[in-house]
């Protein structure tokens, strides 16, 4: 029996009737915590010649990593090639002994539906409860359109030590990376989340091809449509522009605040979040057609994408020292294509696991509105701010985080 019938028999046996959770909603984003690994984590085989997928929090940045292997009594090096901290990604070559070779997990090409069953294969707490690897059995609580970020919701038992691990369905084709959890103590309380693996695999394949990921962008503001926005503008579903930004494709295409999206290459759109993560798996360059609802009539836009500024060099921000700051990157706000409370400040995109921001749970998704006694408005007036204090002072981060009130932290600069 090789390996995916033995995952697949080992998914089949361990899963049983359980009842389906409620979907969570907006509010659930506020508790959704990168799974803390410590010194494990879990990744699987994507080719016979050692290359593995896994999380990027699992490595925390480039350099060599060790990885133990079943077929191996002693652990292996391996380096990490490339890297999406945006997505949580990163892949990883292993220098295989001669005569050694990996058997790759199958990796889907169907999108599962609520309530699919599901096993998640990993780590979990290490070898605290039990040696080896370790599986969980759940379903599919909702979909990527869904959820936080283009995510899985799955009522799988995932805990520190599964993140990168593979979500497998019946028949032992991956559909899934372990990679977060919703709690507020960093142990499985019920609902957990993993990248579908359609995201994955694409942009595995931009690591691998150019060793960064690009993702399209249009250069709007945006929201989910209400319903009472609906009925005053005559339409059903759609994802409302409230913004356009300067020189971008959306400026360029002749948008305009108040236009209604419907449609994407003739695809409905009825989520923001959904017309986000379609847009960004998109390449730069790549022409588009966008259906339009303005002044109760339809109409085709025409445009070509450009690039996701944050996403543009993205190895340049992970590459910058996290000494300069208290293990905070930022990128500019409107960068997310995403609606906020706050039109300035600078977003959280990246928290350094074991920094100060870390301990005192500063997030990727915050938004910092003044350090100290000045308002930030760009990433450069940030790094300005940041560049003038000096090793040990105190800087006053002045965070809010969703639609929660803003917050005060104290952090001492490193």
């Amino acid at each position: 029996m090789d390996r995916h019938e033995e995952a697949a028999r080992l998914a089949r046996e361990g899963l049983r009737d359980r009842p389906q959770d409620e979907l969570l909603r907006d509010q659930l984003a506020r508790a959704v915590n990168s799974l803390p690994v410590g010194a494990s984590g879990s990744g699987f085989a994507v080719s016979a010649d050692g290359y593995l997928l896994t999380n990027y929090h699992v490595i925390d940045g480039p350099g060599k990593t060790m990885v133990r292997l079943p077929q191996l009594t002693e652990p292996v090096f391996a380096r990490v090639t490339a890297q999406d901290e945006r997505r949580d990604i990163a892949l990883v070559k292993i220098d295989l002994p001669d005569n050694v070779t990996l058997r790759p997990m199958s990796l889907s090409a169907d999108e599962l539906g609520r309530g699919a069953r599901v096993a998640a294969f990993g780590f979990p707490l290490g070898d605290i409860v039990a040696k080896g690897l370790k599986l969980t059995t759940g379903v599919i609580s909702a979909t990527h359109q869904r959820t936080p970020d283009g995510m899985l919701l799955l009522d799988c038992r995932i805990n520190p030590g599964n993140s990168g691990g593979p979500v497998i369905n019946l028949d032992g084709h991956v559909v899934g990376i372990s990679t977060a959890i919703a709690s507020n103590n960093g142990y499985f309380q019920g609902a957990g989340f993993a990248i579908p693996i359609n995201m994955a695999r694409q942009i595995m394949g931009q690591l691998i091809r150019h060793g960064y990921v690009t993702r399209g962008y249009i250069g709007i503001r945006m929201a989910t449509i209400t319903t009472e926005e609906a009925d005053e503008l005559g339409i059903g579903k759609g994802v409302l522009i409230r913004k356009i930004e300067r020189n971008t494709p959306a400026e360029s295409a002749g948008l305009k605040a108040g236009d209604v999206i419907v449609a994407l290459q003739g695809e409905e759109v009825t989520e923001s979040i959904q017309f986000r993560n379609k847009v960004a798996s998109l390449s730069p360059g790549t022409g588009i057609t966008l259906q339009v609802w303005r002044d109760r009539a339809l109409e085709d836009i025409h445009l070509t994408l450009g690039a996701l500024p944050s996403a543009v060099r993205p190895q340049k921000a992970a590459a910058r020292p996290a000494k300069r700051t208290p293990g905070i990157v930022v990128e500019p706000l409107d960068a997310t294509e995403n609606e906020y409370v706050d039109k300035t400040g600078v977003l959280v995109s990246e928290v350094k696991r074991g920094s100060e921001a870390f301990r005192f749970d500063v997030r990727a998704g915050d938004v910092i509105l003044q350090v100290n006694d000045t308002p930030i408005s760009s990433v450069a007036e940030y790094h300005r701010v940041m560049a003038s204090v000096t090793s040990g002072e105190i800087l006053m981060f002045l965070i809010r985080r969703g639609m929660d009130n803003p917050r005060i932290i104290s952090i001492t600069k490193p």
